[in-house]
């Protein structure tokens, strides 16, 4: 005789075994293959906003790179200054690939927790992709430990908000200085305009360094 489920013994069974992911595999160069998560629901488009399938838009993206950047060193220089990877993306959206794209491309290969940095480098220099967490652990930090209390903790938040919301978070000091103080009168505590900046600039080339 049949058993009927229970409707609790049936999602608990859906819980425990959910449907395994399907991966698409995609060979975007003659020696490089990469797979990406079938069920991110992306619709790409090329540079004259055609659309285009996931594979060829990483394809383009691969071959377009070299245009931007000579080498991962210089790639590395670029990103570890906002002004100049502000610059990098905004040239990279005129070409087709906005940040919107390259955030779900990132997405489908799995690594929401990881910097745009990383899904650059992984496609240009075949580079593994590390969650922003892992950066900062493998991040030389040590210039903090010569500050004083207040520059200490405020290198740290920073720390904290790149971990929690990526790059972007790196794009904005004075909003990061309300962020975490409310106001940005204690940057005269905190030894200068100049002073932050300088820290803020060293955390950045740190973070990017690896």
């Amino acid at each position: 005789m049949k058993v009927e489920k229970t409707l609790k013994e049936v999602i608990d069974e859906a819980l425990e075994n959910p449907p395994k992911k399907q991966m698409l595999k995609v060979q975007f160069a003659p020696h490089r293959t990469a797979f990406m998560d079938s069920m991110v629901e992306t619709l790409y488009f090329d540079g004259d906003g055609k659309p285009v399938s996931p594979e060829q838009f990483l394809k383009d993206l691969f071959s377009k790179l070299p245009d931007f950047f000579a080498d991962e060193e210089a790639l590395r220089k670029i990103w570890s200054n906002q002004d100049t990877r502000n610059k990098l993306i905004d040239e990279l959206a005129e070409r087709g690939f906005d940040l919107g794209k390259l955030l779900n491309l990132r997405d489908a290969f799995k690594a929401e927790d990881s910097d745009i940095y990383d899904l650059l480098r992984f496609v240009a220099f075949d580079k593994e992709i590390i969650s922003r967490k892992a950066r900062l652990s493998n991040a030389d930090i040590n210039f903090k430990d010569k500050l004083d209390a207040k520059n200490q903790e405020f290198v740290e938040f920073v720390m904290t908000q790149y971990e929690k919301n990526g790059f972007e978070s790196l794009n904005d000091l004075t909003n990061l200085i309300n962020l975490k103080y409310g106001n940005s009168s204690v940057v005269e505590d905190m030894g200068g305009v100049s002073t932050v900046k300088s820290n803020f600039a060293t955390l950045q080339e740190a973070i990017y360094k690896i």
